[in-house]
């Protein structure tokens, strides 16, 4: 049996949906902070690497996946995202359409190193690019928005480590000193750091053999080499950190692995992953883009890999679920019921419902029990008995209830074709909706009807009885007292009118007043709420206004009753309408 190449792991279902709302955070977090999405090949000329990430690296120098094509080329699969970044931007001209360009990546990166825990062959990485800035409060803003990836995936247990590498300018001189002051040593440093101690021996730094950690503990700290640029930079990054609240230890030894970082460098660590527990690393890269072939751009970045984050997720014992539960399993019992079954499964997917079929002609019992295995939230039985009875069992699996609807309901009807321009469409797909439960959604096809037809009664009707149900009764009221405003039709009027007497007699709870106005003007309308000073009101017809509260000998607030003369609101004709409003019997 072929399996899987060492250093790549299969991404399975039932973990699937943590890499989705994982993904959707971050993509979110990048929105926020108006980074926008780029994408960029999978291989890239080997040289782009090369230049970009250095030639004394290890991602270079070992762990690159590289191959000759068929047309003798040698290419790369990328093995980080910045060089590639950056050659789109100058590819594309996009260094002329905007100062400042910023971009996030989240995609797949491949190194050929030694497999562990959070840490494959093949993985993926969220990264950030910043280009065209200097201004240390942008590194701010880097690290913040680093800080929160950490926040969005539910860690508590993290440390920002902070430094400074300097600049072409102060750097040299400390790469000197280190040279100078391990040479005589030279013999005791691994095999590694005898070859950085000639090409680079800043990287001697990052090495994590212990004897060459013992080798380097006594040398002097590169930020007592800056050069009064970096120094200043470094400082008022370390003031926007505490501007923003954000904690950090200076870790000296701190190079990162790339040879393009200049100035601040950083490295979001879990303590709950131990010595191999960095997540969002980067810095600044102020010579990159001139490297790479462009004009002198100064930028900052970082990346991480989604591996290890979820590994430190799992380590803290943060929990998500599954939040893309079915919403429907149509349980089908004879070929009737399948035909159909598979059509209203059509209609709810394109409504935007998740459904599921039986296709391994189980009995209705197994169907029900794989709807209950896989979570179901509701399930629709076709059977033959239902097509001649023309009732469909809707079962709601969470509150184990169950309830009939009409079968032409469920099919929506044959003239139904769901157009959201059209008025009768969005009017039956309400009330759908509304059959099922569904209530927010019934209610926005209901207001849709009413915006496209103000004239349609029945949209009016259900809409107000929809809200009823849930009750929220001043909601209904005030839907059939707008209707009165559309409808022109005089027994439909009339219905309406029933409509609103009936409410007023058995359920409603907001008392009418004739409420005169400053300028004499006397209004029916519906009390809404009121404080010590005010009373909100919404007439009959109309909108809602305020009233000042009249005061009694006392100071106290009067009663509404005593400022306002009531209606009753019983069915015996106590209001009336005429064609313009609603006044009261005399």
């Amino acid at each position: 049996m072929i399996q899987a190449i060492k250093g790549t792991k299969d991404i399975l279902p039932e973990e699937s949906y943590l890499w989705q709302q994982l993904e959707a955070k971050l993509r979110a977090l990048a929105r926020a902070y108006h980074y926008e999405e780029i994408r960029v090949p999978t291989f890239e000329e080997t040289e782009l690497f090369v230049k970009g990430t250095g030639e004394t690296t290890d991602i270079v120098g070992k762990e690159m996946y590289t191959f000759r094509d068929k047309g003798e080329r040698s290419v790369t699969l990328k093995p980080e995202g910045t060089p590639s970044v950056i050659r789109a931007y100058l590819e594309h001209g996009l260094d002329g359409k905007a100062p400042l360009f910023k971009a996030y990546y989240l995609e797949r990166m491949y190194r050929q190193e030694k497999p562990q825990a959070g840490r494959l062959r093949q993985f993926t990485q969220f990264g950030a690019e910043a280009l065209g800035s200097l201004d240390p409060a942008l590194d701010a803003e880097m690290l913040d928005m680093a800080w929160k990836v950490c926040e969005v995936a539910g860690l508590k247990q993290i440390e920002l480590k902070l430094s400074s590498i300097g600049c072409p300018t102060c750097r040299p001189a400390y790469k000197a000193m280190i040279k100078e002051r391990l040479l005589p040593a030279s013999g005791e440093l691994c095999g590694d750091c005898k070859e950085r101690l000639e090409k680079n021996p800043l990287r001697v730094l990052d090495c994590k053999v212990e004897h060459c950690k013992e080798l380097t503990q006594g040398l002097p700290s590169i930020l007592d080499y800056l050069c009064v640029e970096c120094k200043a930079h470094f400082v008022k990054v370390k003031e926007y950190l505490g501007d923003l609240d954000i904690p950090y230890v200076i870790d000296t030894r701190m190079v990162r692995g790339l040879d393009y970082y200049t100035k601040t460098v950083f490295e979001l660590v879990s303590t709950a992953l131990g010595a191999r527990g960095a997540l969002p690393a980067g810095g600044r890269y102020d010579g990159l883009v001139e490297t790479l072939g462009g004009k002198p751009t100064p930028g900052v970045g970082f990346a991480c890999g989604i591996e290890p984050l979820l590994l430190a997720m799992e380590k803290e014992g943060v929990v998500w679920k599954d939040e893309e539960s079915l919403d429907f399993f149509i349980v089908m019992v004879g070929e009737k019921a399948k035909r159909a079954g598979l059509k209203e499964s059509q209609k709810l997917r394109e409504m935007g419902y998740s459904c599921e079929l039986d296709f391994l002609s189980r009995s209705a019992n197994a169907q029900m029990r794989e709807a209950n295995r896989l979570g179901a939230k509701e399930v629709i039985y076709l059977g033959e008995n239902e097509f001649e009875r023309e009732l469909i069992p809707l079962r709601d699996m969470q509150k184990r209830t169950q309830k009939d609807i009409e079968i032409n309901e469920f099919q929506f009807r044959k003239e139904l074709q769901y157009d959201p321009n059209n008025a009768k469409a969005c009017y039956f797909l309400g009330r759908y909706l509304w059959r099922l439960g569904k209530y927010d959604r019934a209610v926005l096809e209901f207001q849709r009807a009413l915006t496209l037809n103000p004239n349609y009664l029945e949209a009016y009707l259900d809409l107000a009885q929809c809200y009823e149900e849930q009750g929220k009764r001043l909601l209904a009221r005030t839907i059939l007292t707008d209707a009165l405003e559309y409808i022109t039709d005089k027994k439909k009027s009339e219905e309406i009118i029933y409509k609103l007497q009936k409410s007023d007699a058995e359920t409603w709870e907001s008392p009418l007043f004739l409420v005169t106005l400053p300028d004499g003007k006397l209004v029916p309308s519906q009390f809404i709420l009121m404080n010590n000073e005010e009373v909100l009101f919404r007439a009959l017809k109309g909108s809602t206004y305020k009233v000042t509260r009249q005061r009694d000998n006392k100071g106290d607030p009067m009663p509404l009753e005593q400022q306002f003369t009531p209606l009753e609101t019983d069915v015996q004709s106590k209001i009336i309408r005429t064609p313009d409003i609603f006044y009261p019997l005399t």
